[in-house]
């Protein structure tokens, strides 16, 4: 075994208690891995939530509710980059850290192509077809802030801001769209 095997596998078991048994995402422990290691690499930060998922599990329960949540995080898996990360936060909520390069950054793009396509694909429960859409919030400045934290804070603005005009949508953060939800509040 070489030290490359090594290295690997000792990754592999670090990286396996940071995931989310129903999803395979990483569930929310990671994120104080990221938060030390915050201004290391620099992300667009994108956090969905499945619209009416409550309705979901009334009819269908937990255990094929989470099916459905698998079944997206691979959809949305399919529709990121390699160096991108999924992670469970709350039930049916997930936040994506876009990495940021200079080759690519057009992370409306990724955004809005992963809303479209959460809403144009079945999701199967047994023999019963459901759709679901989910609504997003983008802040693409997110390293730019002094912590995770406030990074998190203006994204999730984003994410309600989506929910309030009428979901399945991207809001991407901005200043002056956030203003209005911080004035009603």
């Amino acid at each position: 075994m070489s030290i490359l095997d090594i290295f690997k596998k000792k990754k592999d078991e670090i990286d396996e208690s940071y995931l989310d048994k129903s999803t395979g995402a990483y569930n929310r422990d990671y994120i104080s891995v990221l938060e030390k290691n915050f201004f290391k690499k620099k992300y667009a930060f994108l956090l969905i939530d499945v619209d009416n998922f409550s309705d979901l599990l009334k009819v269908y329960g937990k255990e094929f509710s989470d099916v459905i949540l698998r079944d997206l995080v691979n959809l949305i898996r399919k529709n990121i980059r390699e160096n991108d990360k999924i992670i469970r936060i709350g039930y049916d909520e997930f936040l994506i850290l876009l990495e940021k390069n200079e080759n690519d950054s057009n992370y409306l793009g990724i955004a809005e192509k992963i809303v479209n396509k959460v809403a144009i694909n079945p999701f199967f429960i047994i023999k019963d077809k459901v759709k679901i859409t989910i609504s997003a919030g983008l802040y693409i400045n997110a390293d730019k802030e002094k912590s995770f934290e406030d990074a998190f804070k203006k994204v999730d603005k984003a994410l309600t801001l989506a929910k309030e005009k009428g979901k399945n949508r991207v809001e991407l953060y901005s200043e002056r769209s956030v203003s209005l939800i911080d004035r009603r509040l």
